[in-house]
């Protein structure tokens, strides 16, 4: 897949669903303080369905990942992120939704097993550090 960047060392815990290529976004700029304790996988957003991106990021979680996982997303990605758990709720042990004027956690009903958070930016790597160490 070309649309994937990794970070830090395996084993893969934090997948992030980015917009685009451009490393400049909100979860661009916080993926170097995260990755030297917790491998991260970048996934970019192709021009693919709703359906498509669920399924490629069920296999990146299933060909890179090992254990419970955290996906984050912002706007359409954290929409994504949360379908991703519904659907693999064994699998995904967290979701965090970058705070946005479109959404946030309370806009999803509860998923059994599943921490679902929403952020302020600025207290994002806080928060991705606390969650991860409290697995």
């Amino acid at each position: 897949m070309d649309n994937l960047k990794f970070y830090g060392d395996e084993p893969y815990k934090l997948i992030m669903l980015c917009g685009d290529l451009d490393e400049s976004g909100i979860l661009g700029q916080y993926v170097q303080d995260i990755s030297p304790r917790i491998g991260v996988v970048k996934v970019f957003k192709k021009n693919t369905s709703e359906e498509a991106m669920l399924s490629e990021v069920a296999e990146v979680i299933h060909d890179y990942c090992s254990g419970l996982v955290t996906i984050v997303g912002q706007d359409k990605g954290a929409e994504i992120a949360y379908l991703c758990a519904r659907q693999n709720p064994r699998i995904i042990n967290s979701v965090v939704m970058l705070e946005s004027k479109q959404m946030s956690s309370k806009d999803f009903d509860p998923i059994e097993g599943v921490k679902l958070c929403s952020v302020e930016k600025e207290h994002f790597v806080e928060k991705i550090h606390a969650l991860m160490a409290s697995e």
